[in-house]
């Protein structure tokens, strides 16, 4: 049988300003409006995602967290106030290769947001979207356009309701034929 092992080797705490890119700056576009999702997450929810790392020859590469790297140096330069080391995962890594292998699985996206299901999550543990907005990428989902507004309506009677379920009746274009579906 095969067996699926732990690579995480150990969690530590690591000046962060020390971390070496490992990834080329042409793997990923960075554009302004992500950066500044990721600065205003980081101002709204401080740091909560750990790199991963691959400790080599005493040097750290990142193999994810590059652009959170990027944005925390950004920060620190505006004069925000931020810890000298943070949470690193050390992953064991066995070659150049697998390292590339494990940053492009970091970099990969196996589930993907439903508009329907996040927008009913945010509205039913009321949240702001808005302000959710300000720090979220959920690819392709606009927060705010999801936002789920309450809808003034008069109820109908029992027997008014069923009327409206009722599929209305279709005529065929070519025949004249009326149906229902």
């Amino acid at each position: 049988m095969k067996e699926i092992r732990n690579l995480i080797k150990r969690a530590e705490l690591l000046n962060w300003q020390d971390l070496k890119p490992f990834q080329p700056d042409n793997l990923k576009v960075l554009t302004k409006a992500n950066f500044d999702k990721i600065r205003n997450s980081l101002i709204k929810n401080n740091f909560i995602a750990s790199f991963h790392v691959w400790e080599k020859n005493g040097e750290y590469w990142i193999l994810d967290g590059h652009h959170r790297k990027y944005v925390l140096q950004s920060l620190k330069d505006e004069g925000f106030i931020l810890p000298d080391k943070l949470p690193c995962n050390i992953v064991d890594v066995n070659s150049k290769q697998q390292a590339i292998k494990f940053l492009l699985t970091y970099s990969s996206e196996y589930a993907h947001p439903d508009s329907l299901g996040i927008a009913e999550f945010i509205h039913t543990n009321d949240l702001d979207f808005e302000e959710l907005d300000s720090f979220l990428d959920l690819r392709n989902i606009d927060l705010p356009t999801l936002k789920l507004d309450s809808v003034d309506f008069d109820p109908v009677d029992v027997d008014e309701q069923g009327k409206l379920d009722k599929k209305a009746s279709v005529k065929c274009p070519n025949c004249d034929h009326v149906f229902s579906p």
